[in-house]
């Protein structure tokens, strides 16, 4: 069955008399059909408004001279995904742009790789760089920080005996 084509000789598709009476009796306009569309449509963008401005997450925002790190999105053949690290930096944020976009570069006498960086970064590639504390570093009850020396052992007092087991 086709819709707008008309069959030749004596109609005997019940269906086809069917939608042909209810067709034959609305005569809609097309103005009328523009109008509900249009209701529809803005239906439709209102209530995808609201679901975006519920679930969306604003972008983060940086600074420049901001240290930063970079999702690490290396594709090279032959390497284990699991095992490369997944943000490499740090790296220094050198302009803000439009579209929560950042000129990125190395860090200056800091280079990371043998080629400098210089690259255009959306925000969403990139979080703040924190530098590592050191795990032997701790603070008293006043919040000083004490640093602990470690004394590295004399080959004197390792029982060998006790490691070849």
């Amino acid at each position: 069955m086709l819709f707008g084509i008309e069959q030749r000789g004596e109609v005997v598709d019940e269906l086809t008399e069917y939608l042909h009476e209810v067709y034959a009796k609305e005569q809609k306009s097309l103005d009328d059909i523009r109008a509900k569309a249009e209701v529809a449509i803005q239906k439709s963008q209102s209530y995808n408004q609201k679901y975006f401005e519920k679930h969306h997450k604003p972008a983060k925002e940086f600074n420049p001279g901001d240290l930063v790190v970079i999702k690490n999105v290396d594709t090279t053949v032959g390497k284990n995904k699991k095992l490369i690290k997944k943000f490499r930096g740090p790296y220094v944020i050198r302009k803000r742009l439009d579209n929560d976009r950042y000129v990125v570069t190395d860090v200056e006498n800091c280079q990371v790789t043998q080629m400098p960086y210089n690259s255009v970064i959306d925000s969403s590639r990139i979080k703040m760089w924190l530098e590592p504390e050191s795990e032997f570093n701790e603070t008293d009850t006043e919040g000083n920080t004490l640093e602990l020396e470690i004394e590295p052992l004399s080959n004197e007092y390792v029982d060998y005996e006790f490691l070849d087991t």
